[in-house]
């Protein structure tokens, strides 16, 4: 009985050394609190298959029968990235090839997706993959598989290749789609524009709207605040400004937070010592800080990346966007609903409006032809833009696509949006009304 005591006694003294121990790590951050907290499982390889999204999905079955996946993109991307991760697996091998080379393929019955900068890591990753044929592509803008061929193109920051796979390309969807009576698709501005932007010859759907949810209900500003600063944190020296802005700095200014109550947060971290560049380390880093905040990763899409040389750092730039279903729900009409900046594994600035995504709401309606909408508000383009030439309008269209847009309640709105130039014009999809203009990248 007594030996049954005293081993007891044992068992119960390790477990307090061993707790100790754990509790110094964390306090120190000898081992990252993600390390050993739930957030580590947002670091694995599957998150990459939600975040990563490409901006269009466009099929061709014709030298003019097209179309393009506006509303089921997460269905038809499974498929095409299963496609994908086969050919990396059984391959021939790839090579670089010119850029007419390129182009001439793009007239091929095939599925192009199209993305803003996305390094070929990600692609990778969103399909289960690392160290592929693709690793040192640098930065995705294009990837074109060729229907009822060994082939897939890919246009990077690092030129165009050829990827020579060992079975043909076949996807089931895209198939069943051919002998439907899909929305037909056409170059509407070919003849002014040379990026290649598909119109719907006629256009019939009907959207709900999309409500959005403010995060603040269900933290509390300084609980974010604790979550960003951690042993950094102290709550008697926050300041509430006048504005409503929450103000918290800390050694001298090098370290500033503001939290405004309609659910706007700016970062900005100093003196952050130089540190090899690692894009995994940095959307680690990335991915991390929006979980801090209660974001939704299943939520969200990274647009784009863009790697900074600022002569003593080397950071990365992330543009996030919240979607649902495959399509982008903007949440503010004058900026983009994240930017985070990462110096290694550190955060050091971030603009971020702390909503998620909610449900589908309300009842269906009629959507609008984004040629029409655009034809209806060419006059206000006109005048913003301070054109008078309807035809230099359209050779600066950069893209036309399909988004959400909150409006001034919690709900969303089916919204055209057009860049054109330096600006970015955003066209109720329902009413046609002018929702919002930008200047520069939205």
């Amino acid at each position: 009985m007594i030996k049954n005591i005293e081993k007891i006694k044992t068992i119960v003294l390790w477990f307090l050394f061993i707790s100790s121990i754990a509790l110094v790590i964390i306090r120190y951050n000898l081992i990252s609190f993600e390390q050993i907290s739930g957030e580590s499982r947002f670091y694995n390889d599957s998150v990459f298959e939600n975040i990563i999204i490409p901006k269009h999905i466009s099929i061709r079955f014709g030298q003019y029968d097209m179309t393009e996946i506006l509303l089921e993109k997460n269905s038809y991307y499974g498929e095409i990235k299963q496609s994908i991760a086969t050919a990396f697996r059984n391959n021939e091998g790839i090579k670089k090839i010119e850029k007419n080379q390129y182009d001439e393929v793009k007239s091929y019955n095939n599925v192009l997706l199209k993305y803003e900068n996305i390094p070929s890591v990600y692609i990778e990753k969103s399909v289960r993959m690392k160290n592929t044929l693709i690793s040192n592509l640098g930065y995705v803008s294009e990837i074109c598989l060729i229907l009822g061929k060994k082939e897939i193109y890919i246009k990077s920051s690092e030129g165009y290749y050829k990827l020579t796979t060992n079975s043909e390309i076949s996807l089931n969807r895209v198939n069943l789609l051919e002998n439907t009576a899909y929305e037909k698709y056409y170059p509407k501005f070919e003849n002014m524009n040379s990026n290649f932007i598909l119109l719907p010859l006629s256009f019939n759907k009907t959207l709900k709207n999309i409500g959005t949810m403010p995060i603040l209900e269900e933290h509390t500003i300084n609980n974010i605040a604790n979550n960003i600063l951690r042993d950094r944190f102290d709550f008697s020296s926050s300041i509430i400004q006048k504005n409503g802005v929450y103000f918290y700095s800390y050694n001298n200014g090098q370290e500033i937070l503001k939290i405004n109550k309609k659910g706007y947060l700016e970062y900005k971290k100093e003196s952050v010592e130089h540190v090899q560049d690692d894009i995994e380390k940095s959307t680690k880093a990335m991915l991390s800080f929006l979980h801090q905040l209660g974001i939704d990763y299943r939520s969200i899409v990274i647009e784009s990346v863009q790697k900074v040389d600022t002569g003593s750092k080397k950071l990365y730039k992330f543009v996030i966007k919240h979607q649902k279903d495959g399509v982008v729900v903007e949440m503010l009409s004058k900026s983009n609903d994240a930017v985070i900046t990462v110096v290694g594994d550190n955060v050091v600035s971030a603009s971020i409006m702390l909503r998620n995504v909610g449900d589908y709401i309300g009842i269906d309606s009629s959507v609008s032809d984004p040629s029409k909408a655009l034809d209806s508000k060419i006059g206000h383009i006109k005048k913003v833009m301070n054109k008078t030439d309807v035809s230099e309008i359209i050779s600066h269209i950069k893209d036309i696509s399909l988004v959400y847009m909150k409006g001034q309640d919690e709900e969303a709105i089916p919204t055209w949006k057009y860049e054109i130039g330096d600006y970015v014009f955003f066209i109720n999809a329902i009413n046609g009304d002018v929702e919002s203009y930008a200047m520069g990248k939205i």
